[in-house]
């Protein structure tokens, strides 16, 4: 990839909670209805025509009915959100990153992700990026932790930037 014309978003994240995140998440859970939020932190750095990076507080709230796991990681008018499409449960390793698909109903790849990334880099900016398809979110899971890594194009929502 070309820096100068292919800009990457590379996040690093370190999701870190109880020992019953994942556990609840993919052993323990009999009740299928039910949804599960665990907290932890999430770390980014982010490079392109923007540079920066922060640590956020940030939780996985994962919903068995749709299968689909929610990383929000959120401080003020900041935050990066990242939806993991999973056939049963969350899984370690690799989750291709895709384009969200504004159709009901039409899922892209399981496993798969999309990320989102709102940003604020003045007091009256407003920045908004969402996945381009080609990156990868890697996860690993480990004993009452979770961690993982983001290598993703993001596109602006309004504006011909990338991150």
């Amino acid at each position: 990839m070309k820096r100068a014309t292919l800009a990457a978003c590379v996040a690093s994240a370190l999701v870190v909670a109880g020992a019953a995140v994942w556990a609840s998440l993919t052993l323990f859970n009999d009740d299928p209805t039910t949804l599960h939020v665990k907290s932890g932190e999430l770390s980014i750095k982010w490079l392109g025509q923007y540079r920066g990076d922060a640590t956020f507080p940030a939780r996985i709230t994962w919903c068995p009915v749709t299968r689909l796991g929610l990383i929000e990681g959120i401080a003020g008018d900041t935050g990066v959100a990242v939806v993991l499409y999973e056939k049963d449960a969350v899984t370690a390793g690799p989750h291709p990153v895709f384009t969200p698909n504004p159709v009901p109903g039409s899922d892209g790849p399981r496993p798969g992700a999309t990320v989102a990334f709102r940003w604020s880099p003045a007091p009256d900016t407003l920045l908004g990026f969402r996945s381009e398809g080609g990156g990868v979110i890697t996860l690993q899971l480990g004993k009452g932790t979770a961690s993982g890594t983001i290598a993703a194009r993001l596109h602006s929502v309004v504006k011909q930037q990338t991150l």
